[in-house]
């Protein structure tokens, strides 16, 4: 059974043109579906819808949505926003299940063995990447589990428990001068740990010598320091355009079915890319070296003056 790959995107970026092409190599007989906006209606073999034509409960939530994070407003929103244009999306297009990725993801994996598995959780299960904080840029949602979630989101901001442990987390983000604060990651744990009737599988554990990647620029993903890292990120090996990691408690060498490149990883999708040549690639891949310059100098220069003042200088790798 094929399951829909899809993303979700406001505006165009040029790491679109490798996300959603690996994942279309990879799975060349899945729908890929970019659900997203005139900007980046720009490629062929995906289908591609509005967002603003699926919004179900979206301003319904946003009108009882409280602000508690130090990221903006309107980024913020649209993280909890796009849960309700899904199931809206799933529901008129009468989908009871898909993959839904980040659009920073690189899929290797055809997915399709995997989604029959994940099938044969309950009905209203679900499967993400993460145990003590579930970071949905891998998610796979049956319409019951999503449509359990949603209501969550919209009771969540009038139940006084969940707004308390909401506080209390703002607060320490506050008081700790951290990034970050209150987001559709924070619902989806607190709704994981409330909701009994929900079945929900980790995509971090190994199976068959197999996982998908939390983030490129850790080297833990189901556990801290879990894989070997060089020059910053997870050191990769490349076996027949598969990409392994190397576990260090036994060296042995473990095939990620796809890798999340967050952040300034993102200008490096090119070296991840497997896919057929297209005819934009040159033109990113300029721009992209041109951001690294500018980048690593930026940090050498940061570098610099931390070396001077003595503090840790941190990673020069990065962009």
């Amino acid at each position: 059974m094929k399951i829909p790959l899809i993303f979700i995107h406001q505006g165009y970026s040029d790491y679109l043109n490798y996300t959603l092409r690996q994942a279309h190599f990879s799975n060349p007989d899945a729908d890929i579906i970019l659900i997203g906006d005139e900007f980046n209606d720009k490629f062929d073999f995906v289908k591609h819808y509005r967002i603003e034509d699926y919004q179900g409960d979206a301003d319904s939530f946003a009108e009882i949505y409280t602000h508690m994070s130090f990221n903006s407003y309107e980024f913020e929103l649209i993280c909890f926003k796009r849960w309700f244009i899904l199931e809206d999306f799933m529901r008129c297009r009468h989908l009871q299940a898909a993959f839904v990725f980040d659009t920073d993801v690189m899929i290797y994996s055809d997915l399709t063995a995997i989604a029959e598995h994940l099938l044969d959780l309950r009905d209203n299960g679900f499967a993400v990447t993460g145990e003590l904080s579930l970071s949905p840029h891998v998610i796979f949602w049956q319409i019951d589990s999503l449509s359990s979630f949603n209501q969550f989101l919209l009771d969540s901001y009038g139940m006084p428990e969940v707004m308390e442990k909401y506080q209390q987390k703002w607060t320490h983000h506050v008081s700790n001068n951290l990034a970050g604060g209150i987001c559709d990651m924070t619902a989806l744990f607190l709704f994981n740990n409330q909701a009994d009737h929900v079945q929900y599988q980790n995509l971090l554990k190994i199976e068959d010598d197999a996982v998908f990647d939390h983030n490129i620029n850790e080297a833990g993903n189901l556990i801290d320091n879990e894989f070997v890292k060089a020059r910053g990120q997870k050191k990769i090996i490349w076996h027949n355009d598969q990409p392994y990691g190397i576990r260090k408690s036994d060296n042995r060498e473990i095939r990620f079915h796809a890798l999340h490149l967050q952040g300034h990883a993102k200008l490096l999708l090119n070296q991840y890319y497997r896919g057929p040549d297209f005819a934009e690639r040159k033109k990113i891949t300029s721009r992209n070296k041109l951001k690294i310059f500018k980048g690593r100098i930026r940090r050498l220069a940061a570098y610099s003056i931390k070396s001077i003042c003595g503090k840790s200088p941190g990673s020069l790798y990065f962009p």
